[in-house]
């Protein structure tokens, strides 16, 4: 945290914290998610580390399985139809096992990639809240003075 300019008896006042969790999700890129707040006075950094899904297939393509935004790109062999940045979605080719070589010929290999997205996930969930009604249970009425 000092490379972040944070260090004991720093005013809170003094802390960006929506700033300081991207530049921590920006420069450590095993970090998948990030989330500083402040806890008394504390600075409490909870985090979730990445976890490298090789989408590796040997068997002629490879497609997204899931959407997301693409970070890194490792081409080994195949023809990239995306690049770092773009916005995939489920399903979309990423990389073609069809090769057109400088000369035009054209020839089929294993598309063999290291593909890394931030994908995102929503969850919805649906619950009751239990509805209160008012019960009278006398009909007289009092006047105060």
């Amino acid at each position: 945290m000092r490379n972040y300019k944070i260090k004991p008896f720093t005013l809170k006042s003094n802390i960006d914290r929506e700033k300081v969790s991207k530049l921590l999700l920006s420069e450590l890129e095993d970090l998948m998610w990030v989330k500083v707040k402040q806890e008394g006075g504390l600075l409490v950094v909870e985090y979730v580390k990445r976890e490298k899904d090789n989408l590796q297939n040997k068997q002629e393509k490879i497609f997204a399985k899931s959407s997301g935004v693409i970070q890194k790109l490792t081409l080994k062999s195949g023809n990239a139809l995306v690049k770092e940045g773009d916005t995939v979605v489920e399903g979309q080719l990423l990389v073609d096992n069809r090769v057109v070589t400088k000369d035009g010929n054209e020839y089929y290999e294993d598309a063999i990639a290291e593909v890394i997205a931030n994908t995102f996930y929503s969850v919805s969930k649906s619950f009751s809240l239990p509805a209160y009604q008012k019960v009278y249970i006398s009909k007289k009425r009092y006047r105060l003075l």
